[in-house]
Order: C-alpha cells, then sequence, then structure tokens
C-alpha cells in the first residue's frame, strides 16, 4: 500500500501490526512516517511526542520532526529537527541534504554548502545532492560553479527535467549566448519527449 501511495490502507494496516507487537520500532516509525505522507500531522506530532519521551536517541524520529515543520514551512523548528537528527547520526547523507535544501529555501545560501558538500563527500552519485549545491551558488551569485554542478546532476540523472530547467536559469543568468542555446535545446527537446509520453 505505501509504495502505491494508498497511504489510508497503509496506516490502518501499520496500526493493526502495532496492536499486535505494540513495542515494534520499525512499525511505529513507519506509521509515522505515513501519516506524514497523509498529512495528518497532528496524528503524526502526537505519535513521534510518545515515542521521543522513551526513545530520544533515535535520529529517525528527528528526521520525520523535519519532515512535519519543513511541509509547515516552519523552517527554523525544522533546521533544528534536522540538526539533532545529525548529532545522532551524522553518517546519513539525506540528512545533510536537508539541511541544505532547508538553508537554501531560507535563503541561507552560503551556509546551505557544507552540508550539501558533506552530502557529496558521503554518497557522490546523487543527483540531487549536485541540483542543490547548484542552488546554493546561484543564489550566492558563483554562477559559472552554479552551472558545473547542475552539469553533473544533468549527467547522474538525464531524465529529470528540473536540472535542466535549472541550467537553463543559470545559463541566463551568465549571459553566455552560446550556453544558453544549448541548454535551451536541451530543455526543448525533454519537454517534447514528456509532452510526447503523456
Amino acid at each position: 500500500y505505501k509504495e502505491i501511495k494508498l497511504y489510508k490502507q497503509a496506516i490502518y494496516m501499520f496500526n493493526k501490526a502495532l496492536r499486535i507487537y505494540p513495542d515494534s520500532v520499525f512499525y511505529r516509525l513507519e506509521l509515522i512516517d505515513l501519516l506524514i505522507d497523509d498529512k495528518k500531522y497532528d496524528e503524526a506530532f502526537y505519535l513521534i511526542h510518545e515515542f521521543n519521551s522513551k526513545n530520544d536517541k533515535c535520529a529517525s524520529i528527528y528526521n520525520s520532526m523535519t519532515r512535519i515543520y519543513y511541509r509547515l514551512k516552519q523552517y527554523d523548528n525544522a533546521l533544528n529537527s534536522i540538526n539533532r537528527c545529525i548529532e545522532l547520526d551524522s553518517n546519513n547523507p539525506e540528512s545533510f541534504y536537508f539541511k541544505g535544501l532547508i538553508l537554501n529555501d531560507k535563503q541561507e545560501f552560503e551556509q546551505a554548502k557544507t552540508p550539501i558538500y558533506n552530502a557529496i563527500k558521503t554518497s557522490p552519485d546523487n543527483a540531487k545532492y549536485y541540483a542543490q549545491m547548484a542552488r546554493s551558488y546561484q543564489g550566492t551569485k558563483q554562477f559559472d560553479d552554479a552551472l558545473l554542478y547542475v552539469k553533473e546532476a544533468i549527467e547522474l540523472n538525464q531524465n529529470e527535467i528540473n536540472y535542466k530547467k535549472l541550467a537553463f536559469d543559470i545559463a541566463t543568468s551568465i549571459g553566455d549566448e552560446t550556453k544558453i542555446a544549448v541548454y535551451k535545446k536541451i530543455l526543448e527537446r525533454s519537454e517534447k519527449i514528456l509532452k510526447g509520453t503523456r
């Protein structure tokens, strides 16, 4: 149910599983994430606080809190939660990426570079990390560096049209007519393919 986004059915099943195995951390964490996916933030927070009162050293719970705060656009709270998550588990590249994403959304572009760099260093084959770093460099008006990172993102995931849009925006900011023409052509080709598949 979770994989095909039938969240209500998945929530029902995990609730049933928890009644049978009430001490299962896995079932509880899965249920919390499903409630977040289904936008039931109050219910998710209730389970988080209940869980946290007994297991305050679980990094995953702080990641879940971050997801809720981020969706509610409470970026300072999201940042506090993801910092706690990183304190408890400093080997998860997704946490560093998430911190960089939050900082970029807060337009704290320079500060975002360090956590995103940590994500790239830990997992160098993930395209979205490079795209997020490109956003940071774009935000600090270092457009040549931004273009280098977004080019890497496109090479790693050639199907993601948003990376091509970002590359075109950055090329436009640079003002280089050759690069603008190249990325415009790449973007138009991808848009044409997308329209053909609909």
